[in-house]
């Protein structure tokens, strides 16, 4: 019986010893809420699922805090625990602000492209939130009751520390053994489109960061290649069935990338006004304009630079990563090379730094000869330039019209490509006052009355230039596309009542297609896909028999095709994927 009761009074100082002091659950606590309150952040903009029908979330988030309350088992000083989390609350707020504008988290080679934020700090303000404030609040409450609360600091024994983390981490464990394990339950979200967000508030940033990171080098699965060449076999075998008209292939294309323009926009009117009455003017006039309004965006992480890719390459961008980080040298078939076989001379007029998202390097790839970057335009003493980078649209619209004139682009009766990317419609929506022909009077939510703004102010400068090209002499001969880079809205779209007063804006993330003088007319009668674009620029300039890759997407000209499912277009962003590391899938 002794015996008994000594084993149990060892026992239960084991047991003691398990558990920590007051000062070490403190942090803990904190570390966990920390957690918890970007979890619910992300949660506000995106839905509840993660919470609601993720179990391993409940594990996850304390052997996260486990983590990284490690500075206070190791050191009395509890700055050194304060700065870590200060650290990890930086980290969590700029993945919260970058999700509220792309839907995702930051992905691990974008860390390395941080110094495309120069000139963008509005974007970055403007994606911040009152509530984001908690993350201060959770580390001034942890560090007043250390001071205030906690007479004594002591240390967590670490062998104690060791075997909670090792029993936290070996139920999770037991959560991805079911699952097929680490790699397969994150390739198993990664290649779902509706699950991907879910990743970062269960499994935390670090997760599926530490996943990028493993398959970013390694070679694909023979099943993965399996798969990718069957949907390229079987898409080329679709695409071979449409023959379209024997059309005269087009001497010119305008392909003007707006940003963030989005359709629903066109065709409003609001306060007895047209919020883009140009825009309007083409796509009432069906018997040369083709217009679909329902273009779906499928821009990822990379958004403006995998704009230019969908549209002009006809290629999807990486599901994780932003593709020009390693792969802007690639050879890429696209519709500048494609005219180039024409004779056509190749243009990119953007106000864009060179090395933003390494536009010069993917321009060069793209097969694109002369550029007109920010440099360009810098000297310009008359120039608007707008937040010190941006050159607000009517003047680089205006002075790239003007070097047109003067024969420096494009001169009359030369064959050409053109690419314009304009940048008014930049997140945060502002302009200079008096800019905007809009300027609304009533009440609105800050940043729809500034999206409507620009909006308006976006048509009336592609008003004067778009009437330029259509004066020329070889007006006939070119084909313009109007669509915008990516979405716009962003979180904000979640902020509108279905059944409020601004039921007007769109629920889904769609851009439009304007096309001027091509083969094609009237009004597209099915979404599409963005990749779709580009299969419609090369059908539309009669170049789509004859050149030798007619893109990822469809034609929407051919009557075969009603539209792509989730679940194909899932499949084609795998595909899309593994060509970038293997070039000689197709």
């Amino acid at each position: 019986m002794l015996t008994l009761s000594k084993s149990c009074c060892k026992f239960l100082g084991v047991l003691r010893e398990l558990v920590p002091p007051v000062s070490y659950m403190v942090w803990w606590s904190a570390t966990l809420l920390i957690f918890l309150w970007f979890d619910l952040l992300w949660c506000m903009d995106s839905d509840f699922a993660p919470f609601l029908r993720y179990r391993s979330l409940y594990f996850i988030l304390p052997a996260a805090a486990t983590v990284f309350t490690l500075p206070s088992v190791l050191t009395r000083r509890w700055g050194w625990q304060c700065g870590v989390l200060i650290g990890l609350a930086g980290l969590l707020e700029a993945n919260i602000i970058y999700f509220r504008t792309y839907y995702t988290h930051i992905p691990l080679t974008s860390y390395g492209l941080v110094s495309n934020l120069a000139g963008f700090g509005g974007s970055v303000v403007e994606g911040m939130r009152l509530a984001d404030i908690g993350f201060a609040l959770i580390i001034a409450g942890a560090c007043l009751c250390q001071c205030r609360l906690v007479r004594r600091s002591c240390r967590y024994n670490p062998v104690a520390y060791a075997i909670v983390l090792a029993a936290l981490t070996g139920v999770n464990y037991i959560f991805f053994a079911a699952r097929g394990g680490f790699r397969c339950r994150m390739a198993e979200l990664s290649a779902d489109v509706t699950a991907m967000t879910v990743q970062p508030p269960v499994y935390t940033i670090f997760l599926p960061l530490l996943y990028e990171a493993m398959t970013k080098d390694a070679a694909p699965s023979p099943e993965e290649l399996a798969q990718a060449r069957a949907w390229f076999e079987d898409h080329d075998a679709a695409t071979a069935l449409y023959c379209p008209s024997d059309s005269v292939a087009k001497r010119n294309l305008v392909l003007i990338l707006c940003e963030s323009l989005e359709s629903w926009p066109v065709g409003l009117e609001i306060e007895g006004r047209e919020v883009t009455p140009f825009l309007n003017s083409l796509v009432e006039d069906t018997s040369r304009v083709y217009y679909n309004k329902d273009v779906l965006t499928q821009a990822r992480a990379g958004r403006s630079i995998d704009g230019q890719l969908l549209y002009v390459t006809g290629r999807y961008p990486l599901r994780s990563g932003v593709f020009v980080k390693d792969h802007a040298r690639a050879d890429y078939y696209s519709l500048p090379k494609a005219m180039k076989d024409h004779g056509a001379s190749t243009y990119l007029v953007s106000c864009d730094l060179p090395s933003t998202w390494n536009q010069a390097v993917f321009a060069a790839s793209l097969g694109i000869d002369t550029l007109l970057m920010h440099d360009d335009w810098y000297e310009d003493e008359d120039m608007d330039w707008h937040d010190g980078v941006d050159i607000l649209d009517h003047r680089l619209l205006g002075r790239c019209a003007e070097r047109m004139r003067q024969g420096e682009v494009w001169p009359e009766g030369e064959n050409a490509f053109l690419l314009v990317v304009t940048h008014s419609g930049h997140n945060p929506f502002t302009l200079p006052p008096g800019l905007s022909p809009l300027a609304l009077q009533g009440d609105y939510p800050r940043w729809l009355r500034d999206y409507l703004e620009v909006t308006a102010y976006v048509d009336a400068a592609l008003a004067d230039f778009v009437t330029y090209i259509m004066s020329r002499p070889d007006a006939d001969d070119t084909v313009i596309a109007i669509v915008g880079d990516h979405e716009g809205l962003g979180a904000h779209r979640r902020e509108i009542d279905a059944d409020g007063p601004y039921a007007y804006v769109d629920s889904d993330n769609h851009t439009p297609l304007i096309l001027i003088n091509s083969a094609y007319a009237g009004h597209g009668g099915f979404e599409i896909n963005q990749v779709d674009v580009y299969s419609a620029l090369l059908d539309a300039m009669g170049l789509y028999k004859s050149y030798q890759w007619r893109g990822m997407g469809r034609s929407p000209f051919d009557s075969s095709y009603d539209g792509t499912t989730k679940t194909e277009a899932s499949a084609a962003l795998a595909a899309g994927t593994l060509w970038f590391d293997c070039p000689d899938l197709r």
